[in-house]
């Protein structure tokens, strides 16, 4: 559902002005996780963070103000490290 928000802050931003996004607050955002090779409907999450994150960080106009950042292989070990920081 996050990253269904992410995309509808993304299009909201991509309509704005130029004078209105200058107002906008920069925001990065954090997906991680793994799946299984059974699980296809993750697979198809994790695959579609990706699309998504391709085509905003790519993206001149809102690369400044929107990032979208997948952690793959999340584990313990990587949360120890991710979640202090946050």
């Amino acid at each position: 559902m996050n990253i269904l928000y992410v995309a509808y802050r993304y299009l909201i931003i991509k309509e704005m002005s130029p004078e209105e996004r200058k107002e906008v607050v920069p925001r990065t955002v954090i997906f991680a996780g793994k799946a299984a090779p059974a699980y296809v409907n993750a697979k198809k999450v994790i695959k579609f963070i990706n699309q998504v994150s391709s085509i905003i960080n790519n993206d001149g106009e809102t690369r400044s103000l929107l990032k979208v950042i997948f952690i793959p292989n999340y584990s313990v070990s990587n949360a120890e490290i991710i979640v202090p920081a946050a």
